[in-house]
């Protein structure tokens, strides 16, 4: 056999190969120039999952356990839907008003491995299982946002009040960012016009839902494209739901995460084009590329790297079989060029990518950190709690890589399974490595691709872990468990979680506003017509139709010289507890209330949750 040859069977355990030296040497640059151990995990997690491949390549199997019980069909259904039910009516009865209890976490994973569980039997209910896997995503993000009178985020009360002058003035107003990227925004008035819903439930029921929903169904039709198993599908499609990033995203409604779906129905269509020959698949593409390119920059960006990805496996790897690829270069060529033409001629998006190109993509002038407090802060941070925020996430990546593994091999893999996992693999590592060395490209945007991309993967070394073990029973309760497990790690995490900080309670902070919050603005707007200065995330959330502005700079250097004429709201929760501090989550090592008392100060409104402050005797 020639060594050509021989290198191309043996591809993916050189690969793996490669990987354990990488891993190596990830460990000893993150334990020698990282200050966070944190990262060593990634090191320790994808070595692990390198030499766990190199165990089992030869007998990899993606068979699932086939057992044969109509009364263990309804018993799981039952159970499902039963724990359903205490879920909602554990937040229902929730002992804080404002928090989720943590039983409800721990139902909603058990609801998890219930659908693992599902998967076993012989008999499987695509439909039931498919819906029961968007309650679980509905449960899990929309529990969060009906906690809360308001919005969740910051970003949302600015997509709010560009939506909201769209339908005030029936036009796209000039002058503002997404003013010629209007989609998002007008998805959402439509609905809030058809339905008369007020913006928050118009964007739960159309982009949250139909990102939740949408994602779930193309995942699962991805999956059964690759691999012809309707029930790597269901793994696969219950998979992201549980990620962090996706329930970040879905209750975090964005541009961002709903233009990702546009990149999953091109990519559909694109490959449905090519088996069927059928020209409406095409033209629907070109109509879905020209609704991404207005809708957002990044996720118009992450389509080109598919497409090149794509093109590229198609073309110039020659360890599979050759055929026609499915995307043209003549596709990538116009989409891109459409897309630069757009950022320069009409959005101005190409002067942002222009300034990040000069700085270098670096967060020290992205953001005006003052690294000394952040550094200080992340020292009162447990490592125990550093670990659980993300462990969920480093798992979920690094075995992922097991089911890479096994699609780019050459038993085991086509091209389309090799390109699904570069795909994956590409935005993991563009995020992972700006982070590390310290250059800013909106890393946890590119975790959120790479999570649905690799949820595919991910299901695929599920199964061929439990596939690993030979006792059927220690099969499913490994694979019940290891889901369970993770499922918890992943909605539990700071990124998913936005009220419960039962695990991270130095590293987490609430990203919503309390009705006597959201009552305090109108109340100390109405009786002051200047500035108002309140810590970043009150500010952030409410600037865009109040008059407010962040006091970080004056909380950082323990200094209110500079807000002498400025009505000062100090909100409760920023007292003893994280809150955001420019672009970071630190906790203050002082009462700011002491200090306006201490520099005359008087406390001049008071609703419990929310202090205002005000020097009359240098008042102008």
């Amino acid at each position: 056999m020639k060594f050509s040859n021989l290198i191309s069977e043996e591809i993916d355990k050189f690969y793996a190969i490669g990987g354990i030296v990488f891993s190596v040497i990830l460990i000893i640059y993150t334990t020698l120039y990282i200050n966070r151990s944190i990262y060593s995990l990634t090191g320790v997690f994808a070595f692990t999952s390198c030499v766990f491949w190199l165990l089992i390549r030869k007998r990899a199997s993606l068979n699932f356990i086939q057992i044969q019980s109509h009364s263990l069909n309804l018993l799981l259904a039952l159970s499902f839907f039963s724990l359903l039910t205490c879920s909602i009516m554990s937040v229902y009865f929730r002992p804080n008003l404002y928090e989720r209890p943590l039983i409800n976490f721990i139902l909603i994973s058990l609801m998890v491995g219930i659908v693992v569980l599902e998967l076993s039997l012989k008999d499987v209910k695509k439909l039931l299982v498919l819906l029961q896997i968007l309650l679980i995503g509905l449960s899990i993000s929309w529990s969060q946002v009906l906690l809360f009178p308001g919005l969740v985020g910051v970003d949302p009360w600015w997509h709010q009040m560009f939506t909201s002058k769209i339908i005030s003035i029936h036009n796209i107003p000039d002058g503002y960012v997404y003013s010629k990227l209007p989609v998002f925004h007008l998805f959402i008035a439509s609905t809030s016009l058809i339905t008369g819903l007020n913006y928050k439930f118009a964007a739960m029921l159309s982009v949250s839902f139909l990102q939740i929903i949408c994602t779930i169904i193309l995942i699962y039709l991805f999956s059964v494209f690759l691999f012809d198993n309707y029930k790597i599908g269901l793994l696969a499609s219950l998979s992201v739901t549980i990620t962090d990033n996706q329930i970040y995203m879905s209750y975090w409604s964005i541009p961002n995460a709903f233009g990702a779906l546009f990149t999953l129905y091109i990519l559909y269509i694109l490959l449905k084009a090519k088996t069927s020959s059928n020209i409406i698949y095409t033209v629907l593409s070109i109509l879905f590329m020209v609704v991404l390119v207005l809708t957002h920059t990044l996720a118009s960006l992450f389509m080109v790297i598919v497409l090149v990805v794509y093109w590229s496996g198609f073309n110039l790897c020659t360890f599979f079989p050759k055929k026609e690829a499915p995307i043209s270069l003549t596709y990538i060529i116009l989409f891109t060029v459409s897309m630069f033409a757009w950022w320069t001629y009409v959005s101005g998006t190409i002067s942002t990518l222009g300034m990040l190109l000069k700085f270098g993509f670096s967060i020290d002038s992205l953001h005006s950190i003052p690294q000394d407090l952040v550094s200080n802060h992340l020292m009162t941070i447990p490592l125990s709690e550093q670990i659980f925020n993300y462990i969920g996430m480093f798992l979920f990546f690094t075995l992922s890589f097991i089911g890479c593994f096994y699609m780019m091999s050459i038993k085991y893999g086509n091209y389309n399974t090799f390109n699904f996992a570069v795909i994956g693999l590409t935005p993991l590592f563009l995020g992972f490595f700006s982070l590390i060395t310290k250059h800013s490209i909106v890393e946890q945007r590119w975790w959120y691709f790479a999570q649905v991309f690799l949820s595919i993967p991910f299901a695929v070394s599920v199964s061929l872990i439990m596939n690993s073990l030979n006792l059927k029973s220690l099969r499913l309760a490994l694979s019940s468990f290891l889901i369970v497990t993770i499922s918890f790690l992943l909605i539990m995490s700071p990124v998913a979680n936005i009220d419960n900080h039962t695990f991270s309670p130095k590293s987490s902070m609430t990203s919503s506003l309390i009705a006597s919050e959201l009552q305090a603005v109108e109340t100390t707007s109405s009786i002051w017509d200047r500035t108002i200065k309140t810590d970043e995330f009150y500010a952030g959330s409410q600037k865009f139709t109040h008059k407010f502005e962040p006091f970080s700079y004056e909380l950082s250097e323990k200094s209110v010289l500079d807000l002498q004429n400025n009505l000062v709201l100090v909100r409760k929760v920023i007292i003893g507890k994280p809150f955001k501090l420019f672009s970071s989550i630190i906790e203050l090592d002082y009462d700011p209330r002491c200090l306006l008392n201490d520099s005359y100060f008087s406390k001049m409104y008071d609703c419990g949750s929310v202090e205002g402050y005000l020097n009359v005797q240098n008042l102008d």
